[in-house]
């Protein structure tokens, strides 16, 4: 028999997941067909406030307000006097996967197995497919079962699986404060995030090795009548969910009159509970022209353990701001994220269980990235925001460790397209709007462009109520949905992920 220990696998969904923070619509969901433990859920950080949301998160070019310590520190040069500012929010946020596998012109009948259509009798172990088939003509034991016609393969009727997340607490703190030396006027901001919820999931429930419909990594395994290929058949799991601390610093400062700039500093650690499952449903010994067995079977590998990740990041802002039109540019220095990670990796068979221990480091180099910012006041009530940033993740550099259970991928390039409006119809109410279209950092199997992956869209509606000199009440609704496709000789895979969001926020001016 031929052994092609190649892991040429069919993809499903990997979360998006929660960031390093409390926050979600900045997710960059790290589609890697079911691949190793790794950098999931800590791609990006997107420090939300409720007032920022409401606009879209389109805030380079913001200014006078505390929430530009997370988007641009030169926009809080302009703050006049101290400000304190508390976020609180509420997620909902599912996952599912409808894979939908077809006839192909060699094997018509092995799809029925993969969609649970039929359901082989273990008396049946090893026999040709062929004869059990011709069997069942006159006993009927291969009994089929009608699929799902008509329904939106997106749609949760047609899901194979759904994986669903409910979270809640506080967001973030943070104050900003003026002062002066001698004649230079400065503005110094901080804020802080502990105890912030990590989670990514990821599932596959036909995960194939090696997977005779997809040429990424290699060629096809070919049957030519001369031997049989093994294809053995897992259900894929894999979680994390942990939490972060993570603080920022800024300070801010005028130029000119028309020009500030500012620098800021993030420092993140989080600490994670991993695991990772492959429980084996069987193996396909694949022939020729529809001849193949199929047999269940027992191996089920576990990998389950911590991960501590760490980051310091800096950047620089400008901010032009000349009547009623602003300027906004920030520039994201090159960082390294390290992840320490150590695991208990237990493997099942029929023997008994053997149980090794895995440890040690991973890092990636993430490069220079940029934001520029718009902000248009055309009438005194009615503000216009635009942003568009980019991140040239295909420039990373990354250090594997290669003891881990399967493969890892590195990320395409981002690009983030933020919009956002805001009215006030009277001076103490401010209606907000905002829309995001984020670009992720995975190319779906077999898709046509693969120089960009599928975008988020995001969608957003708030409100600011000011409290005179109590302060200002924020709140703000998010709507995020990511659909894209996998597609292989054999099968499609259609995965949804969405989420809905409430954030609320209270800004003190002193």
């Amino acid at each position: 028999m031929k052994n092609f220990n190649r892991y040429i696998k069919s993809k499903t969904l990997l979360t998006a997941s929660l960031m390093l923070l409390f926050q979600i619509p900045t997710i960059l969901t790290a589609q890697n067909r079911g691949n190793a433990l790794g950098f999931q859920g800590i791609e990006n950080v997107s420090m939300l406030s409720a007032k920022s949301a409401g606009l879209g998160e389109a805030y380079t070019a913001m200014s006078g307000d505390i929430n530009a310590l997370f988007y641009n520190p030169a926009g809080l040069s302009s703050i006049k006097a101290l400000q304190i500012s508390l976020n609180t929010q509420g997620l909902t946020q599912s996952w599912r996967e409808n894979q939908e596998y077809r006839p192909n012109r060699r094997f018509f009948t092995l799809p029925f197995y993969l969609e649970r259509l039929y359901i082989p009798d273990p008396s049946n172990n090893g026999r040709w497919d062929h004869e059990v088939f011709f069997e069942g003509l006159l006993d009927t034991s291969y009994v089929v079962s009608r699929p799902d016609t008509g329904l939106d393969p997106y749609s949760e009727d047609a899901a194979n699986w759904k994986k669903t997340l409910n979270e809640s607490g506080i967001c973030n703190l943070s104050v900003a404060l003026p002062f002066s030396v001698g004649t230079v006027s400065l503005t110094f901001a901080a804020g802080i995030a502990i105890n912030s919820p990590v989670y990514d999931y990821d599932r596959n429930e036909t995960w194939l090795d090696p997977h005779i419909a997809y040429i990424e990594y290699d060629l096809i395994p070919q049957v030519d009548g001369s031997d049989t290929v093994r294809m053995n058949w897992f259900d894929f799991e894999r979680s994390r969910s942990g939490s972060a601390n993570n603080f920022y610093g800024a300070l801010s400062g005028n130029i000119f009159p028309w020009l500030s700039a500012g620098f800021g500093i993030e420092y993140s650690t989080a600490e994670t509970d991993d695991q990772l499952n492959k429980n084996k449903i069987g193996y396909f010994d694949l022939y020729y022209e529809n001849q193949f067995m199929y047999s269940y079977d027992t191996l089920d590998i576990k990998y389950e353990g911590t991960s501590t990740f760490n980051s310091l990041k800096t950047n620089l802002g400008l901010l032009v701001k000349k009547d009623n039109i602003s300027v906004g540019f920030r520039v994201n220095f090159p960082y390294t994220i390290q992840r320490d990670f150590s695991y208990e990796k237990s493997e099942t068979d029929t023997l008994g269980t053997t149980i090794t221990e895995v440890s040690g480091t991973e890092k990636v180099k993430v490069p220079v990235g940029f934001s520029v910012g718009l902000v248009l006041n055309p009438a005194e009530k009615f503000l216009m925001t635009l942003d568009w940033s980019t991140m040239p993740y295909s420039n990373a550099t990354w250090t594997w460790e290669e003891s881990l259970e399967g493969e890892q991928r590195e990320w395409a390039n981002q690009q983030l397209l933020r919009f956002g409006l805001e009215v006030r119809p009277v001076e103490l109410l401010s209606l907000r709007g905002g829309y995001q279209t984020i670009s992720q950092v995975f190319i779906p199997d077999g898709a046509a462009r693969t120089d960009k992956g599928p975008e988020r869209e995001i969608w957003s509606l708030g409100i600011g109520v000011h409290i005179g000199k109590w302060g200002t009440l924020d709140a703000t609704f998010l709507y995020s949905n990511l659909r894209y496709y996998d597609q292989y000789f054999s099968n499609t895979n259609y995965v949804t992920d969405q989420s809905r969001h409430w954030v609320f926020g209270y800004t003190y001016n002193f």
